[in-house]
């Protein structure tokens, strides 16, 4: 139909108030943003939508609230800080501001209502002509909640739109700043926008209804014949040719199933053995192999690649192999096998390599379960396949072209894959085939890292029972050619002798060692306490008596000195035990 444009749409006045109308039918949507000005209703904006197949499933109520949403969102930057007035036809929504519990399917459209500032007036569905029109403009392909009896329904709204109750709405709300159109107005509102006589809205349409059993075949068969598209491609055909039954759609997946074009052609995501993981309990249960190559002959003569990976840890080993032979394959299985023991399955694909007398036996007597794939059908082997490739992409990248000796890169491309993270693990298949972390490339020798390092030396004899085993700290002058250290004391006096890294250890660097705040002790003097917590009354070197100090025995780096007051103390007391003797003779 053509009507011209200018005779529908205004240009929205800002100062005026604006009114939405909207409403809800089974299958769409629709809303109407209209202005009252000098008794004339300019419309600004119309706007409809289709319900999708899980809208046209929802209440009646909250079909209406869609529609509200709806429009809100589409004339947003007409209503956001207006007041304006909503028409709905649906009356328990009137009560959306003043209701005191809101139930769980109400919450979720609060968001959006209560941003604007409206009135919600009730109008009746035979006034709310316009917004139901364009509620109406979607194909109904399932009869819903609320569904009625439409045949006469367009002729019963036309004849049933009466001035007065809208006037009434209208005047309830605007007094007398709004007013109601004329019979004129009313005249061309319907020629424009209702349902015209000569045409059918899809309500009014009656949709044929089959019911013998040979014509849903023929008319199945036919569908399908053009082009031979899937089962909802042809239900949707025969819908929209006004066509229908019950249970159409598993008829329709009948009929495919049966078509001998789509059974070869067609690819299916599920079949009658679906693929499912390979798993294993234990490291080493359960290996999978494969080769790769022939590659390039190298300087050993190694012309392929034999891959095995541990299902349970992924764990890979690589071996190059000067071709493929029978021999070949059971030497080197039995070389990996002896290694990390023999498995309960092993798998592999139908080649001669690995489907032979010499591997038959070594299953045979190990007891090992040989599982071989499918014909034609690598993914059954993925887990081999897949490392296959790696290792390839890997031995590329270290061999920077010398393609004639890759063979000796296998080893590292071997630890380089076992010590990568595995997504599926989380971990590297190297911990979890020993039970630790890979070690890291660093030095790990027992040597003192530099000169200057304060190190204790071990004595390699003791002379005494309860003698420390370690003397010092001194201090790493040089390291010879042989490896043994030369160290000095803290004076500077050079160490008669060297040593090995062996008898040296590493000293923490603390307070006690600065240059600064360390003394030279001459003598003790005296002692105090009870045993176990001596203090010592300290003679320090170049101080005189009373400069002396007491000082635990944990503050002296050398416990020599403590030795020898001990001995000097010993000795003075047997000296006056045998001075006492002598006296008493006498």
């Amino acid at each position: 139909i053509g009507i011209p444009i200018e005779s529908i749409f205004r240009g929205a006045d800002l100062t005026r108030p604006f009114h939405v109308a909207t409403d809800a039918s089974n299958t769409g949507i629709g809303a109407v943003l209209f202005q009252v000005i000098n008794r004339q209703i300019l419309h600004i904006g119309f706007f409809a939508r289709s319900l999708s197949k899980s809208e046209r499933n929802y209440s009646t109520t909250k079909r209406e609230l869609l529609a509200i949403a709806f429009a809100l969102n589409k004339f947003h930057k007409y209503l956001w800080g207006n007041h304006f007035i909503l028409f709905t036809v649906h009356k328990a929504l009137t009560y959306v501001h003043t209701q005191r519990i809101v139930n769980p399917m109400m919450v979720n459209w609060l968001d959006t209502l209560l941003q604007y500032n409206f009135s919600v007036a009730h109008v009746p569905g035979m006034n709310n002509v316009l917004p139901d029109a364009l509620s109406r403009l979607f194909p109904v392909e399932n009869r819903l909640e609320g569904d009625m009896d439409t045949t006469d329904t367009t002729q019963q709204r036309i004849s049933n739109y009466k001035q007065s109750k809208m006037e009434r709405k209208v005047n309830k709300h605007h007094d007398d700043r709004l007013m109601i159109p004329d019979k004129t107005d009313n005249a061309k509102l319907i020629q424009h926008y209702q349902r015209l006589s000569h045409l059918k809205q899809p309500e009014q349409i009656q949709k044929r209804i089959i019911q013998d059993k040979e014509e849903k075949e023929r008319t199945l068969k036919k569908y399908h014949a053009l082009g031979h598209f899937g089962a909802t491609a042809m239900v949707q055909a025969i819908h929209n040719d006004n066509i229908t039954w019950t249970n159409i759609q598993a008829d329709a997946i009948n009929i495919v199933s049966k078509c001998n074009s789509c059974m070869q052609y067609n690819v299916t995501k599920k079949g009658y053995n679906p693929l499912a993981s390979i798993t294993a309990q234990l490291p080493g249960d359960h290996w999978a192999i494969d080769l790769a190559g022939p590659l390039e002959e190298t300087h050993k003569g190694n012309i392929y690649i034999l891959v095995m990976v541990d299902i349970c840890t992924k764990f890979v080993i690589v071996k190059a192999i000067p071709d493929k032979t029978s021999l070949t394959i059971a030497e080197t299985l039995i070389d990996v096998f002896s290694t990390f023991g023999y498995p309960k399955i092993m798998q592999s694909d139908n080649g001669t390599e690995f489907v032979n007398k010499l591997v038959k036996d070594i299953t045979k007597n190990a007891c090992i379960d040989h599982r071989l794939i499918s014909a034609y059908h690598p993914r059954a082997n993925r887990a081999a396949e897949r490392t296959v490739k790696n290792v390839k992409d890997t031995l590329q990248k270290e061999i920077h072209g010398e393609t004639k000796d890759w063979d000796l890169y296998i080893p590292t491309v071997q630890l380089a894959i076992n010590a990568k993270v595995v997504r599926l693990t989380n971990t590297a298949p190297f911990s979890l085939m020993f039970a630790r972390k890979l070690n890291a490339f660093k030095d790990y020798s027992n040597t003192i890292a530099e000169e200057g390092t304060l190190v204790s030396i071990k004595e390699p004899t003791m002379l005494r029972q309860l003698e420390p085993k370690y003397k010092g700290p001194y201090t790493v002058v040089h390291k010879n050619k042989g490896g043994a250290y030369t160290s000095q004391h803290r004076d500077g006096e050079l160490l008669p002798k060297n040593y090995p890294p062996s008898a040296l250890k590493s000293v923490a660097k603390d307070i006690l060692t600065d240059e600064e705040q360390r003394w030279e002790v001459e003598s003790f003097v005296n002692h105090r306490g009870l045993p176990g917590k001596y203090e010592y009354q300290v003679r320090w070197k170049g101080y005189d008596e009373k400069d002396d100090t007491w000082e635990e025995a944990n503050m002296f780096d050398d416990i020599d000195t403590i030795r020898i007051y001990w001995n000097k103390r010993q000795t003075e007391q047997i000296e006056k035990r045998n001075n006492k003797k002598r006296k008493t003779r006498n």
